[in-house]
């Protein structure tokens, strides 16, 4: 069995922070994690040992909201919805081709798990298939197959539109069969259409109630946790009333740049442990641009804290596979929280603990701590002290493996 001891100037375990600590891995599982000395003594004698004595050790993150079908820039919908991926040959290649471009830029970010709750054809499903049996360098995959949207509804274009109950009971049993790890449902319009402009808008529900609380049941019935992407106040008090897991989005729209949060529901959130995914990328800065940083901050981003303060729990995700939003930027993301008064230490548990907790993982990852999966990072620098540490990434593991573009391995 391979051995790796990796020793880093600080460790940070996710529960402690350590000095001149050390982690040893054995083949993809974390067997110990303390001082150097304790560690080696847990190990063979030929564990090669990778030292970085000014840099800090950490669990991956973990990006909670990307979509690995799609691409990035002005028009990745559309750009998407042009291609012909009606063979085998063509899915296989757009895989082996774009996809796993995306995984490995997104690994080398020191990303190790992505929930994906955008699919198509359950291409994600089957990327991180390959990632997981090493075919393909990526993050671990948590993908939800093609979001449960109406007919023509946000979302529709990627081939999950039902239409009734039998409807939805069939494609979630269908997820279901092809592996999806969780449901994903678009309950109000949105951005996530060919045309941006026109019906249905973020203010407006899809689904009746008694249809969510079907997705719900149904989801749960087959073990399968939901995650609902829903602008509207509407929405999100029917997501919250059925009991889904995670609430994405979450802006409580109620009319054209018209908000209106609604407490008693988001204290039900914080009360019953349903997280808020607040996925945030660069589109910020276009935002702030577009009506001031007072304003933009009273209309979308002062919803993070009051979350926050209310006891709703938080995970953040990128967004990448959207408008504007990249690849391999979670930091990106992360300083959204900073902006926003967060701490580096929490920021930080937010993307590992947080977020794994959210995933149904934290046994799994998010920690570095024996039995669980290697999965870590090391960062030039200590970001508890500066969070943009965490964009000089000097090794990555998932899953016990390092990627070879970032194969610097120091005996």
């Amino acid at each position: 069995m391979a051995e790796t001891i990796v020793t880093a100037g600080t460790v940070l375990t996710g529960a402690e922070s350590l000095r001149d600590g050390a982690v040893l891995i054995r083949d993809s599982q974390i067997v110990s994690v303390g001082a150097l000395e304790e560690v080696r003594q847990d190990a063979a004698g030929d564990a090669q040992t990778l030292r970085y004595p000014r840099s800090t050790l950490l669990p991956g993150l973990i990006d909670a909201h990307v979509r690995m079908v799609l691409g990035s820039g002005t028009s990745p919908y559309q750009d998407f919805n042009r291609l012909d991926l009606s063979s085998d040959r063509q899915q296989e290649a757009y895989l082996a081709g774009p996809m796993a471009q995306r995984a490995e830029q997104t690994l080398a970010a020191g990303v190790t798990t992505v929930r994906d709750v955008g699919d198509s054809r359950n291409l994600s499903i089957r990327l991180g298939r390959e990632i997981a049996e090493g075919r393909i360098a990526g993050p671990r995959v948590v993908a939800a197959g093609p979001p449960l949207t109406t007919p023509g509804g946000d979302g529709a274009f990627l081939g999950g539109a039902v239409h009734g109950d039998d409807s939805i009971r069939a494609a979630i049993f269908a997820h279901a069969e092809a592996g999806a790890k969780l449901i994903c449902y678009h309950d109000s319009g949105g951005f996530l259409k060919l045309t941006p402009l026109t019906p249905p808008f973020s203010w407006q529900v899809l689904f009746r109630p008694e249809q969510v609380e079907l997705i719900v049941n149904e989801a749960h019935r087959h073990g399968l946790p939901v995650a609902a992407h829903v602008f509207s106040k509407d929405g999100i008090a029917h997501a919250v009333a059925a009991g889904v897991d995670t609430i994405e989005q979450a802006y409580w729209t109620v009319g054209k740049e018209q908000y209106d949060r609604d407490e008693s529901v988001a204290r039900v959130m914080a009360e019953r442990g349903i997280f808020a995914c607040l996925p945030s990328n660069t589109n910020r800065a276009h935002q702030i641009d577009r009506v001031g940083e007072e304003r933009a901050i009273e209309i979308w981003y002062s919803r993070f804290t009051w979350l926050d303060e209310l006891g709703v729990k938080l995970i953040p995700g990128s967004s990448a596979g959207s408008v504007t939003s990249d690849f391999g930027d979670i930091v990106g993301s992360l300083e959204t929280y900073a902006w926003l008064g967060f701490s580096p230490a929490r920021i930080i548990e937010l993307a590992t603990r947080n977020a794994a907790a959210a995933l149904g993982l934290d046994k799994v990852t998010g920690y570095l701590a024996s039995g669980y999966s290697a999965d870590l990072l090391v960062v030039d620098g200590n970001p508890l002290e500066d969070l943009q540490a965490l964009r000089r990434v000097q090794l990555v593991m998932a899953a016990g493996r390092i990627p070879p573009a970032l194969n610097t391995r120091r005996k």
